[in-house]
């Protein structure tokens, strides 16, 4: 989710440099997100009792994948609780659900490409939609993202 987070906010964001540096994040978090699912097919061949007990912990925990209710939610930053509560619809729809069968199907599911296409599907609608004022820490003036 978070690769997706940050892939959306770096299409939407008009200032250059903080969306080359999102765009890089989101694709160490797909990286990330890659080498949880191979995990996860891992634990499925040879511990499947373990899927098992993640299975019925993520089952008690419906707080799992929710935004923090630290997160900002203001309109003035780039990555907000609107990008992750996006993200999370997104996510279940394009990423999880694909993933989960591919892994029920016994092969390893390429999360990256998931995330990359999902990001690419969404990010033009998000960046005609959502449009931030991000002020600059050097002064008063703000730039679009």
């Amino acid at each position: 989710i978070a690769a997706l987070v940050a892939a959306l906010a770096a299409a939407e964001c008009g200032e250059p440099v903080i969306s080359a540096v999102l765009a890089r994040v989101a694709e160490d978090e797909a990286r990330h997100a890659a080498l949880g699912w191979a995990t996860l097919k891992w634990m499925f061949e040879h511990e499947p009792s373990a899927v098992q007990t993640l299975v019925e912990s993520i089952k008690r925990n419906p707080q799992l994948g929710k935004a923090d209710e630290k997160m900002i939610d203001s309109p003035n930053h780039c990555v907000n609780r609107s990008h992750h509560t996006l993200a999370l619809t997104i996510a279940y729809e394009a990423i999880i659900g694909p993933a989960t069968r591919a892994l029920l199907a016994g092969s390893t599911p390429d999360v990256q490409v998931l995330i990359k296409v999902a990001a690419t599907q969404h990010a033009r609608p998000v960046a005609k939609a959502m449009h931030f004022i991000v002020p600059q820490a050097s002064n008063n003036s703000s730039f679009v993202c």
